[in-house]
């Protein structure tokens, strides 16, 4: 039995150590591997949550900016009002080194009294084109020489924007919110602007004069990751900086073109699971021992026991083995050997057995029986009530038809007289239901468009395939209709633009039905908003481009594919001494004469502009300086035809130009020349054109 006994344990040992040690060996791997997966994505979590934190700091500082901005008193420009203003907000808030408030032309002051211009600065023209908060790049101060981060907001009075008002953070206290998001105690945190430019860093040496991108002792996979950073990614990697291996974790900063990074050594991470092997070692020892011990417990000694049974039961078999041979154990298959090996010693009570059996099947049934018996009285009590709740149930639901058939005549009524256009068409496409007011615009009666194809009837044939798709897509996909503007044909065949409202109609299961639509008709206002928008790019006495549209020109056509540009100004001589002595109404007339001589002297895509009271001005794109003086010449030799054959009236108009370089030209430098050229044209001839108009208006 003792030999038995050692056999069993050995092999459960032996099978225990090579079954455990494999599961172990690959158990440790997949624990590092997770472990390391882990802490990568708890330092990518801690640089998204830290360049979150970084945005909403520079967000409530913005904040800050946009309320100094609304105050009433800085729409005035007021020095004597503004500086004790800024003086008091920068002891409140120590953040900020300096503020300073400038005009719409860049003419600033600080909060110190410094004045100076920011008119060439990149914020101060962002914020001017824009009208919104901007967060500029770090800049050099003008007032105290340290690299700062400026956000400006912009003053406006009503919708006019008249200046900006501005706030400087020193770099380093930007350095310092940064420095303080690192992994514990290791590691360090940097932002890098949009072209790679390290920003901030706790190494003061690399602030705002690394760029990786640029250095060429940088690793590739160092400038992989900063180009990640500038493309506003999200990610961790590994690379190599300074010649040590890290983890580098790096994501955008919300509100700016910026990205923060987390620099961990990789050290972090394997120092943390320098104990792991051992661990996993210990831990595979200890439950090694303690299997061996549970299996020897609920494996070993039963079966020992079991043996030892087998060996006695030829001298007991007039025993009771219920009572002499009773095994537990918690193994399944031992038990089951236990039990089948009492099975076949108690064939002598079987007999005993069955007629207990049988008497305990009598008294089951019987109960049974009883129990049917009560379910079934307690079904027809059930049946009963079941009854008086549907009796109920078609009281309310009487009740509800009426109520709904009201409910229909109301909504047919209201659909009736709105004065919209209102229809109800079928899952065919086919008109349901169209108000009076729809009727009487488009000319149709009734019974014309009842049962009618809606999209035949009402749709453009350019629009009708566009319209029909996107109905019968809603249609089939049960979803929300869409809302939109499309046109109509009207009986007489007139187009009307229709504002739309549509929605799917379901019947009681759920089902689409169809489809109802309210409409507005928005023609008229289509053809005021067209109007307005003509009158406000075009002067109403030339018809020409007025002042509006050729300062927005101005901005447009600073690209390289515009280059060389040339700009031509001519202004009408004498019109003032006309308007005195004739009249506006014979100067309105001149200006319109100047005008239709000029636009028969230029091409289509030539644009023409009336910049003021007696001055033109013609923007011509890709245009070198020969076509320009060309241009000028055809003006002139305009002007000349047109005295010639009108002597009673002579015109006369001093001609300028300039072209631009070939490649970005500077429209404010072209539009400057070609306006000085024009007044040093006016200023040689003003005497002869003067006297010559006043020869003529002494003759009439």
């Amino acid at each position: 039995m003792k030999k038995f006994t050692i056999s069993v344990t050995t092999l459960i040992i032996v099978t225990l150590l090579f079954g455990l040690g494999g599961l172990s060996f690959v158990a440790y791997f997949k624990t590092r591997e997770l472990l390391i997966s882990n802490l990568e994505m708890h330092i990518s979590s801690l640089t998204r949550s830290s360049g979150s934190e970084v945005g909403l700091w520079l967000k409530a500082h913005q904040t800050d900016m946009e309320v100094m901005a609304n105050t009433p008193l800085l729409e005035s420009m007021d020095q004597n009002l503004i500086i004790p203003y800024m003086r008091k907000e920068s002891l409140r808030n120590k953040d900020f080194e300096q503020f300073f408030t400038a005009d719409s032309k860049g003419n600033s002051f600080s909060n110190s009294g410094y004045i100076f211009s920011v008119a060439d600065c990149d914020y101060f023209q962002k914020v001017m084109a824009s009208g919104e908060s901007v967060i500029s790049d770090p800049v050099v101060s003008k007032e105290s020489g340290n690299r700062v981060i400026v956000l400006a907001s912009p003053i406006k009075n009503g919708d006019k924007i008249v200046g900006l008002i501005g706030g400087t953070v020193n770099i380093a206290e930007l350095t310092r919110i940064v420095s303080t998001k690192r992994v514990a105690e290791i590691g360090y945190a940097f932002m890098v602007q949009e072209d790679g430019q390290i920003m901030t860093q706790s190494n003061q040496e690399f602030t705002m004069s690394n760029n990786a991108l640029k250095e060429d002792n940088a690793s590739l996979d160092f400038k992989g990751a900063i180009r990640k950073m500038i493309q506003v990614q999200t990610g961790v990697t590994r690379s190599s900086f300074q010649n040590k291996d890290t983890y580098l974790a790096f994501a955008p900063v919300p509100g700016v073109k910026w990205s923060f990074g987390l620099v961990v050594p990789v050290s972090y991470v394997t120092n943390q699971l320098r104990y792991l092997p051992i661990n996993f070692g210990l831990l595979t020892i200890f439950v090694g021992f303690l299997l061996v011990f549970v299996l020897n417990r609920w494996l070993v000694i039963p079966l020992a026991k079991l043996a030892k049974f087998t060996t006695e039961l030829g001298g007991n078999l007039q025993e009771n083995v219920e009572d002499n041979y009773r095994l537990n154990g918690p193994v399944a298959e031992v038990q089951s050997l236990a039990t089948n090996f009492q099975t076949m010693a108690s064939a002598l009570h079987s007999s005993f057995q069955e007629l207990d059996s049988l008497n305990g099947n009598l008294e089951r049934e019987v109960s049974e029986r009883t129990t049917v018996q009560q379910d079934l009285k307690k079904s027809y009590e059930e049946l009963g009530a079941a009854e008086e709740e549907l009796r109920c149930n078609y009281d309310k639901l009487q009740a509800q038809g009426i109520a709904l058939r009201e409910s229909e005549r109301r909504f047919r009524s209201l659909l009736e007289n709105v004065e919209l256009i209102t229809g109800i068409i079928s899952m065919e496409g086919r008109v349901i239901f169209i108000n009076d007011f729809a009727l009487r615009l488009t000319g149709f009666e009734q019974d014309e468009v009842i049962g009618q194809d809606y999209f035949s009837s009402f749709i453009p044939v350019e629009v009708r395939d566009n319209v029909k798709f996107r109905f019968t897509e809603a249609l089939n996909s049960n979803e929300a209709m869409y809302h939109g503007t499309y046109p109509i044909l009207i009986k007489s065949g007139e187009k009307r633009l229709v504002h739309w409202n549509n929605t799917l109609l379901f019947d009681s299961e759920g089902k689409v039905t169809g489809f109802a639509s309210i409409g507005e008709d928005i023609t008229e206002r289509r053809k005021f908003e067209k109007r307005l928008k003509y009158l406000s790019f075009h002067d109403s006495l030339t018809s020409l481009y007025n002042r509006t549209y050729f300062e927005e020109n101005l901005k447009s056509l600073e690209g390289e594919s515009f280059a060389p540009l040339g700009m031509i100004i001519c202004d009408v001589d004498g019109l003032k001494l006309v308007n005195d002595t004739l009249g506006h109404s014979t100067g309105d007339r001149l200006l319109r004469l100047t005008a239709g001589i000029i636009k028969q002297c230029f091409r289509e895509g030539d644009l023409l502009f009336r910049i003021g009271g007696d001055e033109f001005a013609i923007i011509l794109p890709n245009s070198g300086l020969s076509l320009v003086e060309q241009a000028c010449y055809r003006i002139r030799q305009g002007v000349e035809n047109y005295n010639v054959a009108h002597d009673e009236f002579p015109l006369s108009l001093s001609v300028g130009f300039a072209v631009s370089r070939e490649t970005y030209p500077n429209i404010g430098d072209v539009f400057k020349e070609a306006d000085t050229n024009m007044y040093r044209e006016k200023l040689n001839r003003c005497k002869s054109s003067r006297s010559a108009l006043v020869q003529v208006l002494n003759k009439n």
